[in-house]
């Protein structure tokens, strides 16, 4: 993807560097021709300032100044590639046109400029200011894009279909990443409403309802380390590997201030990466609050950057074990479909055509009677991965509250269990595979299947 947006701007730099070659050779310097009578002409002339005659004769300041601009997009544009279309190609023409101009600072000592608008005073301007003036333009298109989706993002909007009963109960049914508690007190503080009204605690939902929650900014958290008997599978000085159980979140947040596995690393773990924020302190990826499994947790800035490297660059092993509803026919299977926020539910992630690419490959273990158990191994880590593209082919995760049927198997929550987990060793360079049993709810659940057939 990266190619096409550095085609993009060499494709913009080639025909403002041909333009000006063009407008050199075939007008003197001064020479001007109407083009569009009254709206558009011609002029040849030199610029020694910036974009549009700007700042003039600082030559050497603007060539540094442009060296700066772009590395900085450029490192920005790798970093952020995936983001935004409004972003990546914005910052793919503010490229093009810093660059463009500045071939003819380093080349020339000015900058060829030819287009005069002839119905107001403007500067006269070149294809390389074009370029910067949409690639400015698309930036804010992107900027007031992002602001509606964070605005978005503290909103909840859930319509109510055919569920009855109190709402604290039945959001507590549709929003599975938000305790009943949570709700609750989000009710008491009048950020619930239906129809613009604030409603109360004991309001009873009818069919049509239109339920919006917003979402209050987060409390400064105080991490506080706390006993809770982590399950640790292997410790070094650089890495720590952790079994976590269902039911635990991963790290703090408004809705989970402790109990969260940093709560318990920061107990049982001398020392811990600081490259994430205050509240992920070693947490180089994330499972589910309701999926099991393996964690690969960093004790210092080097180990983490050198894990989260193997991770982007998909050279680490990741597998886990579903039981999803129904029986797939075949033994094995790829599923490649991009992942991005539900448009339906903020709250929830859907196969999207502008969702980022996901990859998720499969194999059957063995099948029950409308059940099958199932090995996956994952070529990303989007949220919600393995759910989603199981619900997406048709096989839902059994016992998912988010993504599966309301009829599934009883348990505590989705049965998924992140099972194997291999990676370099970030010092050493050893090749390091850790293996973790399924959690006994899954056994228990598996044996009654098996009994039934």
């Amino acid at each position: 993807m990266l190619i096409i947006y550095l085609v993009l701007s060499a494709g913009i730099i080639g025909l403002d560097q041909w333009f000006k070659w063009w407008i050199v050779s075939e007008y003197n310097f001064g020479d001007s021709q109407e083009i569009i009578p009254n709206v558009l002409s011609l002029t040849h002339i030199r610029n020694t300032g910036g974009a549009f005659s700007l700042f003039e004769g600082q030559r050497t300041f603007f060539i540094l100044i442009t060296i700066a601009a772009v590395i900085a997009v450029i490192f920005y544009l790798v970093k952020h590639l995936h983001e935004s279309k409004w972003l990546t190609i914005g910052l793919s023409f503010f490229l093009a046109g810093a660059l463009g101009n500045f071939i003819d600072r380093f080349r020339l000592g000015y900058v060829v400029d030819m287009f005069r608008l002839d119905f107001v005073n403007f500067p006269i301007f070149n294809i390389a200011d074009m370029a910067l003036v949409a690639g400015v333009i698309m930036l804010f298109i992107y900027i007031l894009l992002d602001e509606r989706d964070k605005k978005m993002d503290n909103q909840i909007e859930v319509i109510i279909k055919d569920e009855t009963g109190r709402i604290d109960k039945v959001l507590n049914d549709r929003l599975a990443d938000h305790s009943r508690s949570q709700l609750q007190q989000w009710i008491k503080e009048q950020h619930v409403s239906i129809d613009g009204k604030v409603i109360k605690a004991n309001y009873k939902v009818h069919a049509g309802d239109k339920i919006l929650i917003e979402i209050p900014e987060p409390e400064e958290l105080d991490l506080i380390p706390e006993n809770l008997d982590l399950t640790i599978v292997y410790e070094d000085d650089d890495v720590v590997i952790v079994n976590k159980p269902q039911g635990m979140v991963v790290h703090p947040s408004a809705g989970h201030p402790k109990g969260t596995l940093v709560n318990g690393l920061l107990y049982q773990i001398k020392n811990l990466s600081t490259i994430n924020d205050v509240v992920r302190p070693g947490i180089v990826h994330r499972i589910d609050k309701d999926t099991s499994g393996l964690l690969m947790v960093a004790k210092n800035d080097q180990a983490h950057e050198a894990l989260a490297k193997q991770l982007k660059d998909k050279t680490s092993l990741r597998k886990y074990v579903a039981l999803v509803h129904g029986e797939i026919p075949h033994e094995k299977g790829r599923i490649e479909a991009p992942i991005g926020r539900s448009k339906v539910n903020r709250k929830m992630q859907a196969v999207t055509e502008d969702g980022k690419s996901a990859v998720t490959h499969f194999e059957v273990l063995k099948r029950f009677e409308g059940y099958t158990l199932i090995e996956l191994q994952l070529e990303t880590g989007r949220t919600h991965q393995i759910r989603v593209h199981m619900q997406y082919i048709g096989y839902p995760v059994a016992g998912d509250p988010l993504y599966g049927p309301k009829k599934t198997l009883k348990g505590n929550g989705q049965f998924l269990h992140a099972k194997l987990l291999g990676f370099e060793h970030p010092t050493t360079g050893e090749m390091m595979v850790f293996e973790a049993p399924l959690p006994e709810i899954f056994k228990k659940t598996l044996k009654q299947l098996t009994e039934k057939d």
